[in-house]
């Protein structure tokens, strides 16, 4: 079935690189970078200074992170003035995130931005979703289209409009449409049952659209770095 150990199987890998950033392959069950409270996990960034030495004194900086169960593609800058500028393209949608998840259910259109309100929970770690605005919640839009159903699940690919805590994970939980193998948002006797650790959830693809000639990283226009993960589609079988 896949998905049934949370221990990265593979290394970090480089999908594109040149002087201002990397596209790189985080593998599930690694931090993106490193955590005080989970000192003994591995993370991207380590590994990428011990992977490739050369980028030890690159002075790399995470733009795009990822949980440290979901896999797939991630940009780093290299330095604080490139973090800046990445910053502020993810910010503006100019660099644009696409995942693949495997959820239960049927969807109820083939196509759809979902809209809510996210809240965070401090004592829990996790966020809560409610479709109307309520204090203290941040505005979420979620986009999916429908690319597969059987067997009682959909394989969704979701375009993050919004980057929050946790934001595919619990929206779609909230809808009830829980991510396959979520240990916080799922359905735990179901994950059991299937000897799932870690929800059916892959950042598979990155495009950039950088259409202003004045922006530094014009010259990345219409690229597209894409990497899947061929798990996904065998949960469903």
């Amino acid at each position: 079935m896949g998905l049934s150990s949370a221990a990265p199987k593979s290394a970090p890998s480089i999908v594109y690189e040149d002087d201002r950033l990397i596209v790189a392959y985080k593998p599930p069950g690694m931090l993106s970078h490193k955590d005080r409270k989970l000192t003994s996990e591995p993370d991207l960034l380590s590994e990428m200074a011990r992977r490739f030495p050369r980028l030890e004194a690159a002075d790399l900086q995470i733009s795009t992170r990822l949980d440290f169960n979901t896999d797939g593609l991630v940009l780093l800058a290299k330095g604080k003035a490139n973090a800046e500028v990445a910053g502020k393209a993810v910010a503006r949608g100019l660099i644009r995130k696409f995942y693949h998840a495997v959820v239960l259910g049927y969807m109820p259109k083939p196509s759809d931005i979902l809209i809510g309100y996210l809240l965070k929970d401090s004592e829990s770690a996790t966020v809560k979703i409610s479709t109307l605005p309520i204090e203290g919640a941040m505005k979420i839009q979620t986009a999916y289209r429908v690319l597969r159903e059987e067997n009682g699940m959909s394989l969704l690919e979701i375009e993050l409009l919004t980057g929050k805590t946790h934001q595919i994970r619990a929206h779609l939980a909230s809808l009830n449409h829980a991510l396959v193998g979520d240990p916080l948002y799922g359905y735990h006797n179901l994950n059991k049952k299937q000897k799932l650790k870690r929800q059916a959830l892959s950042a598979v693809r990155l495009q950039f659209d950088v259409q202003a000639a004045s922006h530094p990283w014009h010259d990345l226009n219409g690229r597209i770095f894409e990497k899947l993960n061929p798990e996904l589609n065998a949960i469903l079988q």
